[in-house]
């Protein structure tokens, strides 16, 4: 099938835009979509919903919890064990899985 396209712009500065897939479909995606499940520590309480954690090759990010979570925040102590989900395009932050049994 040829590709889709598509004319933008005003006036004689038209410009002629062609698109790999067509209109409606998705297009193959190279990125990931599965998050990455480790485990961190808890060294230290930012607020209610975040805290500082300590990733096992001793990044320090930023962990916090989905509102369904809430109510796993009185076990985020320092030194307590979670499980954490990241994406591979940002370390900085983490949601907060489950608290793990020491």
């Amino acid at each position: 099938m040829p590709p889709t396209v598509i004319t933008a712009g005003r006036g004689t500065g038209r410009k002629r835009i062609a698109i790999a897939s067509p209109i409606g479909q998705k297009a193959p995606s190279s990125m990931p979509t599965e998050p990455i499940v480790t485990t961190a520590t808890v060294t230290s309480e930012r607020d209610e919903r975040t805290v500082s954690l300590a990733l096992r090759n001793g990044k320090i990010t930023l962990g916090h919890l989905a509102k369904a979570s809430l109510s796993l925040r009185p076990l985020l102590t320092p030194g307590t064990r979670v499980q954490v989900e990241m994406t591979s395009f940002d370390f900085e932050k983490a949601r907060i899985v489950k608290v793990l049994e020491d």
